[in-house]
């Protein structure tokens, strides 16, 4: 079984351009798992978050990633609905490359923040219980 996108004729210059794109039945079926499963991962994020308490950066990272992930799908769903319209100029190929760059994009800001922030903050938090170990305690 052949995937219904065939992404070596996607960036044809002549189809990529087209008002009104053809549109398959197989490939409107397949956006529609592939954008659903992006949601289901992200629920599943919220599910894990609220699962256990953690540290407020760890908590706010699973949260960036939930936000992107269910965003991200919703357009998505969106897109493939005025595809499946045909909607002229909302359900052309580069709408598809536009919600791809936006979620690199989104994913580059939480991955700089999950490999950039998080450290430092593990560090800090580190480095506050040990001070704060020395101090005296409330009664």
């Amino acid at each position: 079984m052949s995937l219904p996108l065939n992404f070596f004729k996607f960036f044809e210059p002549a189809r990529f351009f087209e008002a009104r794109p053809a549109i398959a039945m197989s490939t409107v079926y397949f956006l529609i798992a592939a954008f659903g499963l992006v949601i289901v991962v992200g629920f599943i994020i919220k599910i894990f978050q609220k699962a256990k308490k953690r540290e407020h950066f760890f908590d706010k990272l699973l949260k960036m990633y939930f936000s992107c992930l269910v965003a991200m799908g919703l357009i998505g769903l969106v897109l493939v609905w005025f595809r499946y319209e045909r909607a002229i100029v909302l359900s052309g190929r580069p709408m598809l490359l536009l919600w791809l760059v936006g979620l690199f994009t989104w994913l580059a800001y939480i991955l700089k923040y999950q490999f950039k922030v998080v450290p430092k903050a593990l560090q800090e938090a580190e480095k506050k219980k040990i001070f704060n170990q020395y101090l005296p305690k409330k009664r």
